[in-house]
């Protein structure tokens, strides 16, 4: 089995955080157990402040501490065959709702 360690690269200023303001029912640990996500909500949203940060990365930081991936980083992990659930998110810029597209919340199973 192999295991890979991913590390959030803290270094440049200008990435985006994402921010939640409703958890709709959904536990922060939720996806930290390993286990599937039966009560997944698609109205969950992600939030970013652009005079905090305007660039996208393949992985965002988030206050949940989850696994938030672009469509590339996904596509790479489809590809090495990890277990994973993949739940499509929205994530808007607060002041203009300017929306990323093809982000994933990421559960590993």
């Amino acid at each position: 089995m192999g295991f890979y360690k991913l590390l959030m690269d803290s270094s440049s200023e200008n990435d985006i955080v994402c921010h939640y303001e409703n958890d709709y029912g959904i536990q922060q640990y939720d996806l930290k157990m390993g286990k599937k996500i039966d009560g997944w909500n698609d109205n969950f949203e992600f939030y970013y402040d652009v005079t905090e940060g305007e660039q996208a990365t393949d992985y965002l930081a988030n206050d949940m501490g989850w696994l938030v991936v672009s469509d590339r980083l996904k596509t790479m992990m489809e590809e090495l065959n990890i277990k994973a659930e993949f739940f499509s998110v929205s994530i808007r810029e607060k002041t203009t709702n300017t929306k990323l597209n093809d982000y994933y919340v990421t559960n590993i199973i």
